[in-house]
């Protein structure tokens, strides 16, 4: 059997207990030989205690697929576009040369070479085109600003991504490790990130053409009290999302960029994220 820790006096079935000379004697009795096996109620308790101990409350922000910012792909696609142009020139004159002077020795080796160098960038292209993938990258590099900004204290703690039902629009993360305090932080972070474009007095804005919902994101707020502050976040997630600039709303410049981002994010017809706390353990 499965061992489990009750609590409440409703484990003592006191209600089915008739308080008669019979009853007594055998509820007596019954607690005595309970209590000389002690040595099995310790195990039970060495048994079930690490499972509490590894019980952690998180804050999950599940983000809307749509929302999530093309992690890494702006680099994997230069890349890719790299490696394919120098396999087709070496392809093109390989078979030049073929039907000129014979086949170069030199260029067959490169030629093969090119074509490994594809596939992998091929295979990592695709691998980052997951969804899980993208969040947990992003969600990482949000820690790493959130370190680097001194809103985290905890060196250890991890970003970490639920992987739940392919169907389901929504991706969740969370912070492994760290305090409760921290691990607010991190959720407010990714949540007011893909917020809807409001008010913010920092946001981004892509400065190459995206074809998706992610040309505007807003800075958190616990970014945005100093520019320093804004350019350590932004540091930290561009490597990430690609190349974003800096936009401060509170000048007439600003205001105008900031009217575009509300009329064209999609973000603001309907919400990106949403949070909960959740228990996570062994036991799940």
């Amino acid at each position: 059997n499965e061992n489990t820790i009750e609590s409440g006096v409703d484990r003592l079935d006191l209600g089915t207990i008739k308080f008669t000379k019979k009853d007594l004697t055998k509820l007596n009795q019954e607690t005595i030989e309970r209590s000389r096996d002690r040595e099995e109620l310790k195990k039970r308790w060495n048994e079930s205690l690490p499972l509490l101990e590894d019980m952690e409350v998180s804050n999950e922000v599940a983000v809307d697929k749509t929302f999530l910012p093309t992690v890494l792909l702006t680099d994997a696609r230069k890349i890719l576009t790299y490696a394919q142009a120098i396999a087709l020139t070496e392809l093109i004159v390989y078979i030049i040369l073929d039907f000129a002077n014979g086949p170069s020795q030199l260029l067959y080796p490169v030629f093969i070479l090119s074509l490994i160098v594809l596939n992998i960038i091929w295979l990592r292209y695709f691998l980052y085109k997951s969804p899980y993938k993208r969040l947990e990258l992003f969600a990482e590099a949000v820690r790493k600003a959130l370190l680097a900004s001194g809103h985290l204290q905890t060196q250890n703690c991890k970003a970490r991504v639920v992987r739940g039902d392919k169907n389901s629009i929504h991706t969740a993360t969370y912070l492994k490790g760290g305090t409760l305090r921290e691990k607010e932080i991190f959720a407010q972070a990714l949540s007011e990130f893909f917020a809807p474009i409001e008010n913010q007095r920092y946001i981004l804005r892509a400065t190459t053409w995206v074809n998706d919902q992610t040309k505007y994101f807003a800075v958190p707020s616990m970014f945005d009290k100093r520019k320093e502050d804004v350019i350590v976040f932004v540091a930290n997630i561009e490597k990430y999302i690609g190349l974003y600039e800096i936009i401060y709303t509170r000048n007439v410049e600003g205001r105008h960029i900031l009217l575009d981002a509300r009329l064209n994010a999609l973000g603001n017809k309907q919400e990106r994220t949403f949070s909960k706390k959740k228990v996570t353990s062994k036991l799940k």
